[in-house]
């Protein structure tokens, strides 16, 4: 973000934060993450106050989530938006004018039960995905739009020249990383397939 940077969450301390302003050389603590935190789902701002935080995991589980928070730094409180239609983790996104993009990620709910953290009844198997979600930013309210061409978890997302890519990632079938990228079109809200990577990239942040 324009004046500081933050470090959200991660694995053994997914409801904690750091915050560092610019121009400064020193850590300082930072929001704390609501319940389930952050771990292994995707962080990306929203304009120079505002970030959200999306899917992930909870720590000492597999159980992906589908929460969509959103927090603002003038009023240093959090907004529960819309969740993900599917819960996921290690999936990616990226800022689009005032919509967010979110693409594949790993779902994974070893115990088969529907997954009460986030109040909701589905059940879901093991597997990558290639869902596309775009959420609204002024609303908080999200759409399920065409899927990416291939499945994977990991990846990375970028606003390139205004043009969203993902690349990189792995894909748990064939347990290799990825090396082909898929270009968004916000006409028709679709991915389209790019030139291959150079090298292979793996899970990315």
């Amino acid at each position: 973000m324009s004046f500081g940077t933050f470090i959200l969450g991660g694995e053994g301390n997914s409801g904690n934060s750091e915050f560092m302003k610019r121009g400064k050389s020193q850590w300082q603590d930072g929001p704390a993450i609501p319940s389930p935190g952050l771990a292994c789902g995707c962080a990306v701002e929203v304009d120079d106050f505002q970030f959200a935080v999306i899917g992930g995991h909870p720590d000492g589980h597999s159980e992906a989530v589908a929460n969509v928070r959103m927090y603002d730094m003038t009023s240093g409180s959090w907004t529960e938006w819309a969740p993900l239609n599917t819960p996921a983790s290690y999936v990616a996104c990226v800022t689009y004018g005032s919509t967010i993009v979110v693409g594949g990620g790993y779902r994974y709910n070893p115990t088969g039960k529907p997954l009460k953290m986030i109040n909701m009844t589905k059940s879901f198997s093991a597997g990558d995905l290639a869902e596309t979600t775009i959420i609204n930013t002024n609303t908080g309210s999200n759409t399920v739009v065409a899927p990416l061409n291939t499945l994977r978890h990991g990846a990375y997302m970028t606003n390139l020249h205004n043009l969203v890519v993902a690349f990189g990632g792995r894909n748990t079938e064939t347990s290799a990383p990825l090396t082909d990228l898929e270009i968004w079109n916000p006409n028709d809200n679709t991915w389209n397939n790019g030139p291959g990577q150079v090298f292979q990239t793996g899970r990315l942040k």
